[in-house]
């Protein structure tokens, strides 16, 4: 008898574990648990020149059969910036995708998460991917988006400002190797690319025909990146 219960609850704890792991992040080729924490702190630039942080796992069917899944967004944590989600490129800042067809062993690399912080910040979001039925599975991972700027000064400079002088914005700096500058405008238009060379210490961008503010994005030789706000007068 007692054989015959140890069976039986092994057997409903099996099932209980398998149902659980029907739908399944993937991320960076690792499977992830129910509720695991994944942390990114990696961004780029969109064309407007704001910074990105991405979140794009595949999502698996692991079950025997087709499915409608949507992705319902949690706020755990989100004080500044703005949060996205996209099916291919559907995006939306709403709680929810629309639905998406995943067939059985099968799974969809359309879905993707975007949050673009407005400065330096830890914020937090869970993701759900929930099977369009009552009573259908679902699968949970909560992702911290940590966002630090890089300062001007790792780059390299040990000296760097700018100084508006009359209707010319005048850059004072000193670096060791040439840096590539390029100027935006706060809607995300380029205005310009430039090379802060090593063997000067000053450069007057010659930007005559826009005033307001803009953004100074900066790359040293090993790709690393910096972003400096002024105003154009």
């Amino acid at each position: 008898m007692k054989k015959t219960l140890l069976t039986f609850s092994l057997i409903i704890v099996f099932t209980l574990f398998a149902s659980a792991q029907e739908l399944q992040f993937v991320y960076n080729g690792k499977a992830l648990a129910d509720n695991e924490v994944v942390t990114i702190t990696d961004y780029t630039k969109n064309p407007f020149g704001e910074v990105v942080l991405k979140f794009a796992p595949i999502i698996k069917n692991n079950s025997d059969r087709n499915m409608q899944v949507k992705v319902v967004k949690d706020k755990v944590k989100l004080e500044t910036g703005v949060s996205s989600m996209c099916f291919a490129e559907a995006c939306s800042t709403g709680a929810e995708t629309p639905l998406k067809d995943i067939k059985a062993k099968s799974e969809t690399k359309d879905f993707y998460a975007e949050f673009l912080p407005n400065t330096a910040t830890t914020e937090i979001l869970k993701y759900t991917a929930k099977e369009n039925n009552l009573g259908g599975t679902s699968t949970t991972v909560e992702v911290h988006y940590k966002y630090a700027p890089s300062s001007v000064k790792n780059l390299g400079f040990t000296q760097f400002a700018v100084l508006q002088v009359g209707g010319t914005c005048h850059i004072v700096y000193s670096n060791n190797s040439d840096i590539q500058m390029k100027v935006y405008s706060i809607t995300g238009n380029t205005l310009g690319s430039y090379t802060l060379s090593a063997s000067n210490t000053s450069f007057d961008l010659p930007i005559t025909n826009y005033k307001g503010i803009a953004i100074l994005s900066f790359t040293d030789k090993n790709g690393k990146t910096a972003a400096e706000k002024i105003i154009l007068k």
